[in-house]
């Protein structure tokens, strides 16, 4: 399955099912780092720009939003995103640099080369302390979806960061099944000193 066509037919119809879903999102970002408004704040696959212009109106001043799709890319920047066309295998940041990386509902759309990449890419981009916001289905494969993933695989490619807030929540969030779940995962990263 080619990858980026795989990804440019989930179309437009996808934006209209995820305010609420992405305001929860924003809404973590907001808990942890609401006193540091000049966090480097990147979204990989940010579709057309939904958290990015929720933090954005909330005072962030320094968020980047890519995708590979460049008709999503245009909307980010009609909202006034900072946002480019890009691949998450190849995020286009020095490395440590980043404050807080958003990831939702990405990584199931990844053939298997791309998702081990994306991981390595997502880890490479963090600062030493930072903030890792992962969201994925749990509830079986859609039309749309590559692969299933864990709680426990994705706890495991991340061990080096500390879980401190895991949901489930059912419902529509993703997807117009009822009785689909998804996972909410925010990892920390914090530098110890020895």
């Amino acid at each position: 399955m080619n990858f980026n066509k795989h990804i440019g037919s989930l179309a437009e119809d996808w934006t209209k099912r995820i305010k609420l879903y992405h305001i929860k999102v924003a809404g973590c970002v907001n808990r942890y780092l609401a006193d540091k408004k000049d966090s480097f704040i990147v979204d990989c696959g940010c579709g057309v720009g939904c958290i990015g212009k929720i933090l954005l109106d909330s005072g962030y001043k320094n968020f980047f939003g890519f995708d590979i799709s460049a008709k999503k890319i245009n909307k980010c920047r009609m909202l006034g995103i900072n946002a480019a066309v890009g691949s998450i295998d190849n995020i286009p940041f020095e490395s440590s640099k980043v404050d807080c990386v958003i990831c939702s509902e990405v990584l199931e759309h990844l053939e298997e080369n791309v998702y081990e990449k994306a991981i390595d890419e997502i880890k490479r981009i963090l600062k030493p302390s930072s903030y890792l916001i992962i969201t994925f289905p749990t509830s079986g494969l859609t039309k749309w979806h590559i692969r299933e993933i864990s709680l426990s695989e994705i706890k495991e490619k991340f061990s080096e960061y500390n879980p401190i807030e895991i949901r489930e929540t059912y419902g529509r969030l993703y997807s117009r099944e009822e009785g689909k779940s998804s996972i909410f995962i925010l990892f920390e990263k914090k530098y110890l000193e020895k």
